[in-house]
């Protein structure tokens, strides 16, 4: 008996690391693929109680039905602060305009620069930007409003054309 249990945890170690391989090569994150590999496990063994070894059809079934799902939900991405008020050195377009908008962008209030550069330069969705600034979607996206009037008025006056 503890020769069969042996064999079985085995086939079913063996099972669990090529179902993790599977799902870390189409993540390519690990710590996502540890994560859905569990999942997939706990969901085949309430798919087949009391079965010994999971069938390899139903694994990857599970497997891609959570991958799905990961790819499907929206990703948070980590800002720093520090990184949420840094003005980009360059901007690939003219290097006079480039340096104009920088310093324009420098002259902004912080909460609105934080907004700008985390929207625009980021291209953080404004659900991700309010909670880095620790503020409601409305007022990030007045925020921006007013900070792109601010914007359009500066360089105005420094004679930069849209």
């Amino acid at each position: 008996m503890n020769k069969m249990m042996d064999e079985a945890h085995g086939e079913l170690e063996q099972q669990y690391k090529v179902v993790e391989r599977f799902v870390r090569r189409h993540t390519g994150d690990r710590v996502a693929a540890e994560d859905l590999t569990q999942q997939v496990f706990v969901e085949a063994a309430g798919a087949s109680p009391g079965a010994v070894a999971m069938d390899n059809a139903l694994l990857f079934t599970i497997a891609k039905r959570r991958m799905i799902d990961y790819f499907r939900k929206p990703r948070m991405r980590l800002v720093s602060l520090e990184r949420a008020n840094q003005v980009p050195d360059h901007i690939e377009e003219n290097p006079g305009v480039a340096d104009a908008v920088a310093d324009a962008i420098r002259k902004l209030e912080p909460d609105q620069r934080q907004v700008v550069v985390l929207k625009l330069i980021h291209g953080l969705p404004f659900a991700e930007v309010a909670q880095i600034v620790g503020a409601s979607e409305g007022a990030c996206k007045m925020r921006l409003r007013r900070a792109l009037a601010h914007l359009r008025d500066d360089l105005e006056k420094r004679g930069v054309q849209r």
